[in-house]
């Protein structure tokens, strides 16, 4: 997305986010980076190294089922420990601007999240050799369940202002990119095909993580250099099962005056073909139509149910 493609979008939709901006090729609000700030500076100054760990995703891809995982990964399966502070303390949203200065004074090894384009990562470690770069775990999740999950999202978050103009104005936002951090096309297949090439980065697929969840966290852990047992690892899917995630506040963002869970939960349903009890037959026509024509020259694919 460049500057003069958000303006032709903000004035085709009726309701647009506070402060909306285009950074390094993705939709920012207010309260997130912008080019030519003191935080941008910072942002591109962020030593990390490969002791280090960054979970990227599109929004409402896993990002923080993940997150709690790799954490979880990286101090020996400790429940207790991951109990007593939040997760977005444990492992920070990187480009939210005030932010910026806690990051930087995190020690090592550093556990962050992002939504940004692999480009749109800091210029400090972004050209480094692969033996000095952090490690990546890429999550992506099928599209049409995303766009549901977002959905809800946008109607909790005042951030995003409370979004209350439906489901059919969404799913026309959610095709157009005209979403924070944009499309979901272009966000996943640019971070598929770099992995493909990128030794740092490992793509992980939703979709496999509910159905092989203890194979799938043992490729994270071996990918990230870390040996857990078998009794360490049933500790920890037992942990990030979906049903306990659900109880647990410190993932659940129940103190975040941004989210208003009486409006849709944080956590929502974690199911893999929710988006059949939204889209209408036409929608999903015409989503699988661009869906095709978006993918038909990678070799990505997802289950849809």
């Amino acid at each position: 997305m460049d500057e003069a493609t958000l303006d032709q979008l903000s004035a085709k939709f009726a309701q647009k986010l506070e402060g909306e901006h285009v950074f390094r090729g993705v939709l920012h609000h207010s309260v997130m980076l912008t080019e030519g700030t003191e935080e941008q500076k910072k942002f591109d100054s962020l030593q990390m190294s490969a002791n280090d760990c960054i979970v990227a995703t599109y929004p409402k891809s896993g990002t923080t089922w993940m997150q709690e995982i790799v954490w979880l990964i990286y101090n020996g399966v400790d429940i207790e420990k991951a109990k007593q502070s939040p997760l977005d303390e444990r492992c920070p949203f990187m480009e939210i601007a005030p932010k910026i200065d806690f990051i930087t004074d995190m020690q090592s090894p550093k556990l962050l999240k992002t939504h940004l384009l692999h480009l749109g990562l800091p210029t400090s470690f972004l050209n480094k050799s692969n033996d000095s770069r952090p490690r990546i775990v890429y999550v992506a999740r099928n599209p049409k369940d995303v766009a549901v999950s977002f959905y809800h999202f946008y109607r909790s978050n005042k951030s995003l202002g409370n979004f209350n103009r439906g489901w059919n104005e969404f799913f026309e936002m959610f095709i157009s990119g005209y979403v924070v951090f944009g499309d979901w096309f272009s966000h996943v297949i640019t971070w598929y095909e770099t992995a493909k090439k990128d030794s740092t980065i490992l793509f992980i697929k939703y979709e496999d993580m509910k159905r092989n969840s203890l194979e799938e966290i043992s490729k994270i852990a071996k990918f990230l250099g870390k040996d857990i047992s078998t009794e360490m690892l049933e500790t920890l899917y037992d942990h990030t099962k979906f049903e306990s995630m659900k109880k647990n506040p410190m993932v659940t963002f129940a103190k975040n005056p941004s989210i208003d869970s009486s409006i849709s939960p944080f956590l929502r349903k974690g199911e893999i073909g929710d988006w059949k009890n939204y889209f209408t037959v036409a929608q999903n026509e015409r989503f699988m139509d661009i869906y095709n024509e978006k993918m038909k020259d990678t070799d990505l694919s997802f289950q849809f149910e």
